[in-house]
């Protein structure tokens, strides 16, 4: 009779006719099934893998965002030309023949790229009699360049001790080219007054200070 080890040792596995395995010394047969075992497991495993389907939800959307745009340019984006207005712009308009406004706006960046905040400051804002704080407000993108803003400003009667009266409204129609920022302006005084007028200019520049 041949010991229970020594016949384990002796078995033999077929994967297919003519192909066969045989333990080595000392194997017994419950440690080829785990051997086969953790071998099938381990295909298994490769095979859900390979076809597992793509994340869902917003790891799904950001991958495929990155693989439709890899080879795009930045400047295909939707939003390209927002970022592109951003900054400190010098305008400046004849109003009549002896009088020339400017002002400097500032168009920065907010939550999204389609708008963001707006604050303009003239040559005008102190004329007398009425003194106009800094206009702030928002600015927003309605078409390829083209955007509209609305600013506000306090008012002040230099006639009345500076006495708060009331506030002005400014629209804006910008339109920008790349280079230039041409701006329609829409102002409404407190005094129920209005009046209107186009300005244009580009942004201010970054210079290095003279040494």
């Amino acid at each position: 009779m041949v010991p229970a080890t020594e016949k384990n040792s002796r078995s033999v596995v077929s994967f297919a006719p003519g192909f066969r395995i045989g333990p080595a010394k000392g194997y017994t047969n419950m440690r080829l099934i785990n051997l086969l075992t953790a071998f099938v497991l381990t295909g298994t495993c490769i095979a859900l893998a390979q076809n597992s389907p793509r994340p869902a939800g917003w790891a799904g959307v950001s991958q495929k965002f990155a693989r439709d745009n890899a080879s795009k340019p930045l400047a295909t984006t939707v939003a390209g030309d927002c970022h592109c207005i951003t900054g400190t712009w010098h305008l400046s308009a004849k109003l009549d023949d002896t009088t020339t406004i400017e002002g400097l706006l500032t168009l920065a960046a907010g939550e999204g790229p389609f708008s963001g905040p707006a604050v303009l400051t003239t040559n005008m804002d102190l004329t007398l009699p009425l003194l106009a704080a800094a206009p702030s407000g928002n600015w927003t993108r309605t078409g390829a360049g083209s955007f509209s803003a609305t600013t506000l400003g306090f008012v002040f009667d230099t006639t009345n001790e500076n006495q708060p009266a009331g506030m002005l409204k400014m629209t804006h129609a910008i339109s920008f080219d790349g280079t230039q920022l041409t701006v329609h302006s829409h102002i409404d005084l407190p005094d129920g007054t209005s009046f209107s007028f186009d300005w244009s200019g580009t942004r201010v520049p970054i210079e290095q200070p003279a040494m």
